[in-house]
């Protein structure tokens, strides 16, 4: 469901059977071992990520393991922010908090995305081809075996 406008933004509704009914204006993904494999990003995951941003405003964060992030994204209609820590952690969650938690959906699979997995509303791992942290396991509401089983289950809420 969608419709609500918001700073430009459409704001996706969801509703959730026993939770109840949420309103999400934004999703921060991790880049590595989430979006991407070994710092490279799928053709399929571009196009997904630009059909998302169209209904909501989308967020990467990453510490850039590998470098790749900015040129991988540069093209997407995609807020991204190169972490400059080593952790991340305490930085992720910070932005989750700055972009009003209960407004957020957060995607990780490392233990550094454990902080932003407990800070917003709706929180989702991915155990993808390079694993699931178990911080990230425990911190999450929801687990997908896949990026594009997350991008399913958004595209169509009945499924959560």
């Amino acid at each position: 469901m969608l419709g609500l406008e918001y700073g430009g933004y459409d704001m996706l509704e969801i509703k959730i059977p026993s939770l109840g009914q949420f309103t999400f204006k934004h999703i921060v993904f991790d880049f590595n071992g989430t979006l991407a494999t070994d710092g490279e990003l799928s053709e399929q995951v571009k196009q997904r990520l630009e059909d998302l941003s169209m209904k909501m405003e989308v967020h990467v964060l990453t510490l850039d393991s590998y470098g790749t992030a900015a040129k991988a994204l540069r093209e997407l209609p995609v807020q991204v922010a190169v972490l400059p820590s080593g952790q991340g952690t305490e930085e992720k969650g910070n932005y989750i908090r700055t972009l009003g938690a209960d407004t957020c959906i957060a995607v990780g699979n490392g233990s550094n995305d454990c902080k932003m997995l407990k800070e917003a509303m709706l929180s989702i791992a991915v155990i993808g081809r390079e694993g699931l942290s178990q911080k990230a396991l425990r911190d999450a509401d929801l687990i997908f075996t896949c990026i594009e089983d997350v991008f399913d289950s958004i595209e169509n809420p009945t499924r959560l």
